[in-house]
């Protein structure tokens, strides 16, 4: 198969990524679980440790997993929203009508660049500290996700 073809059949380039994806998680569990990775946890444990404290009770667990499911869900609902709006109405030079005033749109921009700042370097943080966050991450993004892609092709 050639790397046009890849490119070009979205099934195929899926597929692929998805074995890719499943390879690569087996290799670094195995390598984790050998050197008993604290990553490799699941709830509230002495060795995870997030922004210098230590997740070592179900309150402040939870605290973080309800923040890491419900910060997901707003990201990937704002981020699915209005990157596509700056995309297709802001930066798009054929697009000539603005719905809101050119103040407003600049403030819309800039608040959401900020947002993404901010919470992608919280994400990344609270993903890395242990893997129940990660699965949390990922269910809510798949959740918002299929959400979103529905409205998307709703009239296709």
């Amino acid at each position: 198969m050639s790397l046009d073809a890849i490119f070009d059949d979205k099934r195929v380039l899926a597929v692929l990524i998805a074995g890719w994806t499943c390879a690569i998680c087996v290799i670094f569990i195995c390598i984790m679980i050998d050197d008993e990775s604290p990553f490799l946890s699941f709830g509230p444990n002495e060795k995870t440790v997030l922004f210098g404290f230590k997740l070592d009770t179900w309150t402040k667990w939870v605290c973080v997993a309800l923040y890491t499911f419900v910060s997901t869900c707003i990201a990937d609902f704002t981020s699915d929203s209005v990157g596509p709006w700056i995309t297709n109405t802001i930066q798009d030079h054929k697009n000539m009508y603005l719905p809101y005033s050119k103040w407003t749109c600049v403030c819309i921009v800039q608040t959401f660049s900020m947002y993404a700042i901010i919470m992608g370097t919280i994400h990344l943080f609270v993903a890395l500290s242990q893997i129940d966050f990660m699965l949390m991450r990922m269910f809510a993004d798949l959740l918002v996700n299929y959400y979103t892609t529905k409205r998307f092709m709703q009239f296709k």
